[in-house]
């Protein structure tokens, strides 16, 4: 049952990364929330920082998301052949606020920081083999509110222009040892018109696993990119 949602999951990742690529997946990764320390359980996927969350939201620890907590499997990391990389998948909170996250990323240099985990004595971290993503200025990234409420739905961008999307081995700022991704993202209402501003400051923390491809999906992907780059010159022509 499992391995059916999780295919059901990366069905899904694909459409919508196919909807805005023409390009060829590389690799993809099952997404997990992060962990702290020795702590055995998830602690956050998608987090609104300095204790604040989404206004309305519920339950304790309202201002953490986790894939974990909306559905096993669910979070999707995919690398592309033209330098471009997307993270998909729904994430909710301890008290049911569910969110459909939707980043998309471009390559980029090196930053001028980097965030780094606590690394034991004697260990260490090699960032020359991390690579580094800008959020897409010409894709939005969402993290959309799924709920019957009235909860915000979001606009994702970058917080801290002199840090990227870091991932690799130690880059999810908390387990120096385990592949993970990690950048700082401001929350902005998509509900604002005019001169908005960020209504939140936060993060994405997470652990990736690789997923082997099987062998007719790129081709497939690149079928369903060509699709959704033609859709989008239709609609902009």
């Amino acid at each position: 049952m499992k391995a059916i949602r999780f295919a059901a999951a990366m069905l899904a990742a694909t459409c919508i990364a196919g909807a805005a690529h023409a390009a060829t997946i590389t690799q993809q990764y099952k997404a997990f929330s992060h962990t702290v320390g020795a702590q055995a359980t998830p602690e956050h996927s998608v987090y609104f920082a300095g204790g604040h969350n989404p206004a309305g939201s519920s339950g304790p620890k309202n201002n953490h998301f986790l894939f974990e907590n909306a559905m096993p499997g669910n979070g999707v990391f995919t690398q592309f052949d033209d330098g471009t990389a997307t993270l998909t998948g729904n994430v909710k909170n301890a008290g049911g606020d569910e969110y459909a996250l939707s980043l998309f990323m471009e390559a980029t240099g090196t930053p001028a920081s980097l965030k780094l985990p606590p690394v034991p004595a004697g260990q260490s971290i090699d960032t020359s083999a991390w690579t580094f993503y800008s959020i897409s200025t010409s894709i939005d990234s969402t993290l959309t509110y799924l709920g019957a409420g009235s909860l915000a739905s979001f606009k994702l961008t970058e917080m801290d222009m002199t840090k990227a999307v870091q991932v690799g081995v130690g880059a999810n700022d908390k387990n120096w040892d385990l592949l993970g991704l990690s950048t700082w993202i401001n929350f902005t209402d998509l509900a604002c018109t005019g001169n908005c501003q960020p209504s939140y400051g936060g993060d994405i923390n997470i652990t990736l696993a690789a997923v082997p491809l099987p062998a007719s999906l790129p081709l497939v992907l690149l079928g369903l990119g060509g699709l959704g780059y033609a859709a989008r010159r239709r609609q902009t022509a």
